[in-house]
């Protein structure tokens, strides 16, 4: 982990000494590594989760394409039925007429 850059005020540096001050920024590096670590496994799990909406949101657009491709052909050969009966009806009908 990356670890930030911190300058500790000259009067803590003072009370605290070298060795305190050294502790003190290891201190608030560990936390800081603690934090990132739990921000990278809080956004893993967000994904996660936001991946499994999507595929959930593609199934369903896939399964409501299908259904209304699947009306948009029953209708289809409902007027092509509709149309070939009647010019089939009309051939006849301008056969037997002349």
């Amino acid at each position: 982990m990356a670890t930030i850059a911190i300058t500790i005020p000259k009067n803590l540096r003072e009370k605290l000494g070298e060795e305190g001050t050294q502790e003190f920024v290891s201190l608030l590096n560990q936390i800081n590594s603690a934090q990132q670590e739990d921000m990278e496994r809080l956004n893993g799990r967000a994904f996660e989760k936001f991946q499994q909406e999507l595929v959930h949101t593609r199934e369903l657009m896939s399964h409501e394409f299908d259904k209304k491709l699947a009306e948009q052909r029953a209708d289809l050969l409902k007027w092509m039925f509709i149309f070939w009966s009647t010019t089939i009806v009309t051939i006849i009908a301008g056969y037997i007429l002349t």
